[in-house]
C-alpha cells in the first residue's frame, strides 16, 4: 500500500489503540517507580525522594511562598526550588531532602512495610 501523492512510500499502520486487546508483552508495575527503579533498593529510594519532594512542595504552596522566599527559608539557591517544584527527583538525595525538611522545622515520620509470605 502506498501513500496518496507519494509513490513507493509505504502507509503507515493506523495510530489507534484497540481497547479489547491487552499489550501482552508489557509488564505491569504496582507503581511507575517500580518502572524507573533497576532494582528494588533503587525503586524505594525513587519513593522516597518523591514523598519528601512532594511534602516540601505542599509545605511551600501552604505557605504561599515564591521560589525566591523558598530558597532563602531552606538556604538553597533558587533554581534548587525550581527543580523541587518540577519534581526532579534525581537532582536530591534523601540526606539533602532531610536537611531542608528540618530547616523549616518540619519532622520526618518513616514507616517501613514488610510484605506478607506468599
Amino acid at each position: 500500500m502506498t501513500l496518496r501523492g507519494h509513490p513507493g512510500r509505504a502507509a503507515s499502520p493506523p495510530s489507534y489503540t484497540d481497547p479489547t486487546k491487552r499489550n501482552t508483552h508489557m509488564p505491569e508495575y504496582a507503581s511507575a517507580f517500580d518502572s524507573l527503579g533497576r532494582t528494588p533498593a533503587e525503586t524505594e529510594q525513587l519513593k522516597l525522594r518523591a514523598t519528601l519532594m512532594r511534602a516540601l512542595r505542599t509545605h511551600i504552596s501552604k505557605q504561599g511562598w515564591t521560589q525566591t522566599e523558598a530558597a532563602e527559608h531552606f538556604g538553597v539557591a533558587q533554581p534548587r526550588i525550581s527543580d523541587l517544584m518540577r519534581g526532579k527527583v534525581s537532582k536530591f538525595s534523601v540526606d539533602k531532602l532531610a536537611e531542608m525538611i528540618g530547616t523549616v522545622g518540619l519532622h520526618i515520620e518513616a514507616r517501613v512495610l514488610v510484605p506478607e509470605p506468599a
